[in-house]
C-alpha cells in the first residue's frame, strides 16, 4: 500500500524540516511529499499534490492558516493544525481539525499522533476507492450504488433511490424514495461530485435532485421544481436555463 501523503505548510524552514524528518525516520506508512511557507505555495501544492493529511501552522507572519484553510476545499484531506499557543485549538476544531499539535515537537509524540490517523485513513482509501470504482463501472445500471465514509463505517445507497440532496453548512442531508433521510458529514459539494452528472443536477446552491423525480417545473415566485414526492425546491436565475435544457435532453 502507497504511503499516506502529508503536506507541511509551516513560515519557518527549522520547524518544517522538523516535522519533516521525524515523519521521514520514524513513520513508513506516510510520506512527506511538499511543504510550503506561504498563501499562494500552499494552495498551489494542495491543489497539485493532493495530501492525505495537511499539517498547518497558525502563524505564517501577516496571515493566519485559517486564512489559507478559507481558500481550500479540504474534503478527505485530514487537517492538522500546529502552533506554539494552545488557545488556537477550539477554533481548530471549528474547521473540523483532526487534531492539534503543539511546538516544540517531539518524535514520541508525531509517531503517536500519526499512528491514531491510519485506520481512519485507511477506511477513507478503502471507501474512496470503492465509490470511484462503484460510479464509473456502474453508472448506467439500475443497481449502481454511492457509497458514503460515516463515522460507524460505510453507507450504502443505491443510486436510482436518492430523490436529492440538501447542504446544511458541512454536512448534507440525503432524501430518499421511501420517504426517509440520512445526515451525511460530507459537504454538499463534495456528495454532489460523487454522484453521476448525467443523473444529478444542482438547482441551487443548497439543492441538487435527482432528475428522474422531477414532477413538474413551475415559472411562477422565480421559478421552482415540484418533485415526485411533493417535495418544492427553488431553482437559481442562473441555473434555469440549463436545468429546462437539461430537462429536454433528459427525456430526448
Amino acid at each position: 500500500m502507497h504511503p499516506f501523503k502529508v503536506l507541511i505548510v509551516d513560515d519557518e524552514l527549522a520547524s518544517q524540516n522538523l516535522l519533516s524528518t521525524i515523519i521521514t525516520n520514524y513513520c513508513p506508512q506516510f510520506s512527506v511529499v511538499g511543504s510550503a511557507g506561504d498563501l499562494p505555495s500552499a494552495i498551489s501544492k494542495y491543489n497539485t499534490l493532493c495530501p492525505d493529511v495537511l499539517c498547518m501552522d497558525y502563524d505564517l507572519g501577516n496571515i493566519t492558516g485559517f486564512d489559507i484553510l478559507d481558500l481550500l476545499n479540504i474534503g478527505k484531506c485530514v487537517l492538522i493544525l500546529t502552533t506554539a499557543f494552545e488557545e488556537h485549538a477550539l477554533k481548530a476544531f471549528k474547521y473540523q481539525a483532526s487534531d492539534y499539535w503543539l511546538k516544540p515537537y517531539t518524535p514520541k509524540d508525531i509517531v503517536s499522533a500519526l499512528q491514531r490517523l491510519v485506520p481512519i485513513l485507511e477506511e477513507r482509501r478503502l471507501v474512496s476507492k470503492w465509490t470511484g470504482n462503484e460510479l464509473k463501472s456502474t453508472t448506467s445500471r439500475e443497481d449502481a450504488k454511492f457509497c458514503v465514509h460515516t463515522s460507524d463505517g460505510i453507507s450504502v445507497y443505491q443510486i436510482s433511490n436518492i430523490v436529492r440532496l440538501e447542504g446544511e453548512g458541512a454536512y448534507c442531508q440525503i432524501y430518499l424514495r421511501d420517504g426517509t433521510s440520512n445526515l451525511l458529514s460530507k459537504n454538499l459539494k463534495e456528495v454532489y461530485s460523487a454522484l453521476p452528472g448525467e443523473l444529478f443536477f444542482r438547482v441551487h446552491d443548497s439543492h441538487v435532485i435527482n432528475l428522474n423525480f422531477v414532477k413538474e417545473f413551475k415559472k411562477e415566485d422565480g421559478g421552482f421544481i415540484v418533485l415526485s414526492n411533493n417535495d418544492r425546491l427553488p431553482v437559481s436565475r442562473r441555473k434555469k436555463q440549463e436545468f429546462v435544457d437539461r430537462l429536454v435532453r433528459l427525456q430526448a
